[in-house]
């Protein structure tokens, strides 16, 4: 594993404290615990499950990982599900999209943790920390269908998660595997291991990735290389039956990785985070306390001249962090006929970038800008959340939480040079929002109320039916609140935040239904969701709360919006070993105070699945489509220019195979995009710098191929 730098290591230090309080917690009130440990399981190290579930636990399925796929970005890979879209930048961050609603309108935990990127382009998006191969599942949970996860995620939720290890006996077991990628070469290999007994456990993991550029299919290169390095340790200790505490520490390494959606690439992104965990289990009405404690530090880098020929008038060279703590715990209680769940979170997340400008990248170190000025984003958080049986068939899930979210700008007045000319043009962040906003970035205190209401009824043994209703609430990030791009004389292309900003709140509605009858299934839903007071980012025309007309600046302001649509998918084992399977989503999404379409809306997309899965060894193909995407809001003169335009539509089959050679080896391979098609998702990416929207081409024809050990 490699190391983390310095400046990560001192960080971390002064955060630790924090940290072990919280996880000491279960050890001192561990001595009243009683026998019971039902849930706690062994890792399986071969495989992962991805469940999808709109209403817990109405609607649940579970994907093996044997849906084979090259992708090694977990964004990518959340992309294979039904109403998952996502945008690419480069060939690493590829960010996931639900419903529409994207970035920090969802909430993605790390096995419990929260990581925030520290990117304001954000080429590192939380997905992009993550391994895939060291969780025993992924569960993604659409729309806004618990209130347990945090704060926000009004578009939904995605868990990667690591199942308690629970030993019997003095065990060892581990996987390896290297793959190859014919598209750009792409190398990689990975392991993971665990030992232990019945005292406890220790696991350890390490993957390494070289992805080349790889050719669209046009035959066009793309500028898409990175390199890779994750490693993770773990301890676990099971001192009794009914106790489980644990320790991990994680560190992810990305360097030299192009971005054709950007104005610049990024040198090194580096990451580490540790976790602490406890549960312990009771007899009697508090049946089980759940905590956790967690710390993420984010270092990136990035600029327009070590990694592409120079070509600009000037260098820019950027240097950001994004810092991230916090905890919760929670109390499950249990009676006749509820469940209940009542607990309190804690998140505090701290991000700061500095933009350094010179004639070359040499000299490129006076301060420019302060993208990020110093942001603190603090969220406190009390919820609880119940099930309540209303007879056999029927059952009544509740859900409240309170949030109380403090942000500030501790730098906001420090002045920048933003441009040279005349011996330098001086602003600050607090100068631009003056400017654009009539305001200066102020400490703020949202009250940000939410809740649910969902009935679940099954009408029959196959069948399950429901309908939820739900008002949630999503305060500013640091982009959309305190952004501070100054791009020279006159804010050509600048990008500025709104501290004047109000959360989010989203009115939901959503219906469905689930039948399973062994050999088939079916389910479907579909949701409608008024926002008041949506962020939207714009430019600057004079509309209300804008002081400036000036459609080459970025700004944010609130406005109604609508979301609405459906997923429908069908499964059908026909025959011994066949299955087949289908999968649709459409989201329509609708500026409802300007009367036009809101950006970045996947269209319809559409999978197809066949496969035939003996007992040693399973061939599959797959199809994918996506519609040709109309409702678009591409012009930057009469709106906000964040689509870089229609979109074609597209399709494109892949193959895939598997071959179980014994218990020890088995073979992976098949060849994605078998047509050679030239395509690209609609969801886009922008450059910060210049405001440019950049669509970039997915890889054309690649074939792929992995083996693994397992011992």
């Amino acid at each position: 594993m490699t190391l983390p730098s310095k400046r990560l290591g001192r960080r971390l230090g002064g955060h630790c404290a924090l940290i072990g309080t919280v996880a000491l917690i279960p050890i001192i009130g561990s001595a009243s615990a009683s026998l019971a440990m039902g849930e706690i399981e062994a890792l399986h190290l071969s495989e992962i499950v991805v469940r999808v579930s709109e209403g817990e636990p109405a609607i649940r399925q579970s994907f093996p990982r044997e849906r084979l796929t090259p992708e090694t970005d977990s964004g990518a890979y959340l992309r294979n599900t039904v109403g998952i879209s996502a945008g690419r930048m480069g060939g690493h961050g590829v960010d996931p999209v639900i419903r529409g609603q994207q970035q920090n309108q969802i909430n993605i935990l790390n096995d419990g943790a929260s990581q925030y990127g520290a990117c304001p382009n954000r080429m590192d998006p939380p997905a992009s920390f993550i391994n895939m191969d060291t969780y025993d599942r992924v569960t993604v949970l659409k729309g806004y269908s618990s209130v347990l996860y945090g704060a926000g995620g009004t578009g939904g939720t995605v868990l990667f998660e690591r199942d308690p290890v629970r030993l019997d006996r003095w065990t060892s077991k581990g996987d390896i595997s290297v793959g190859y990628e014919s598209n750009g070469s792409s190398k990689r290999a990975s392991g993971i291991g665990l030992v232990g007994d019945s005292w406890g456990s220790v696991r350890a993991d390490a993957t390494y990735v070289d992805a080349g550029n790889y050719e669209d299919g046009d035959g066009n290169d793309v500028a898409t290389s990175y390199r890779q390095r994750h490693g993770g340790l773990g301890l676990s200790i099971t001192p009794t039956p009914d106790q489980f505490f644990s320790v991990d520490i994680e560190q992810d390494r990305v360097t030299d990785a192009l971005f054709p959606g950007a104005g610049m690439d990024s040198p090194l992104s580096d990451s580490v985070k540790i976790t602490a965990k406890g549960i312990l289990d009771f007899d009697g009405f508090l049946s089980r306390l759940r905590f956790e404690a967690y710390g993420s530090l984010v270092d990136h880098e990035m600029d327009n001249f070590s990694l592409r020929p120079f070509t600009a008038m000037r260098a820019r060279f950027v240097d950001s962090t994004s810092d991230t703590y916090g905890g919760r715990v929670i109390g499950d209680l249990r009676f006749d006929e509820l469940s209940l769940s009542v607990g309190a979170d804690l998140q505090r997340n701290e991000r700061e970038a500095q933009r350094f400008d010179g004639p070359t990248g040499a000299t490129a170190n006076v301060l420019q800008n302060l993208l990020w000025p110093d942001v603190a984003i603090t969220q406190i958080g009390v919820f609880a959340e119940g099930v309540l049986l209303l007879g056999e068939a029927t059952g009544l899930k509740l859900g409240l939480r309170y949030d109380n979210v403090t942000s500030d700008a501790r730098k906001a007045d420090v002045q920048a040079r933003v441009s040279p000319v005349g011996g330098g043009v001086f602003r600050s962040a607090n100068n631009l929002y003056q400017i654009h906003y009539g305001t200066t970035a102020n400490r703020t205190i949202d009250h940000n109320i939410s809740g649910l209401a969902r009935l679940e009824h099954d009408v029959s043994d196959l069948t399950t039916v429901f309908a939820g209703v739900s008002h949630s609430m999503r305060s500013p990030d640091a982009t959309e609140r305190y952004l501070s791009n100054f791009m020279g004389p006159g804010g050509v292309s600048s990008w500025v935040g709104n501290p004047n900003l109000d959360p989010e709140r989203h009115q939901q509605i959503d219906v469905g239904f689930a039948s399973d009858g062994g050999a088939w299934g079916l389910s479907g839903s579909l949701y409608y969701d008024r926002v008041e007071d949506y962020i939207l980012r714009d430019r600057a025309r004079a509309q209300a709360g804008i002081l400036t007309n000036d459609t080459r600046t970025t700004v944010y302001r609130n406005v109604r919006a609508t979301l609405a649509g459906g997923e429908l998918e069908a499964r059908h084992a026909f025959a011994p070993g066949w299955e087949g399977s289908a999968g649709v989503a459409y989201t329509y999404g609708q500026n409802e105070t300007d009367g036009r379409a809101l950006a970045q809306i996947p269209p319809v997309e559409v999978h197809f699945e066949l496969r035939y899965d003996a007992t040693d060894w399973l061939i599959g193909a797959r199809v994918d489509m996506a519609a040709k995407a109309t409702r678009v809001d591409a012009d930057p003169v009469n709106g906000s220019g964040r689509d870089a335009g229609q979109t074609s539509s597209w399709a494109t089959l892949g193959v895939f195979g598997k071959y179980l050679f014994n218990e020890v080896v088995a073979l992976e391979g098949g060849v994605s995009n078998v047509l050679d098609a030239d395509y690209a998702y609609h969801l886009n990416r922008e450059d910060i710098f210049s405001g440019t929207s950049v669509q970039v081409d997915e890889p054309g024809r690649s074939a792929f191929l992995k083996i693994s050990l397992s011992f």
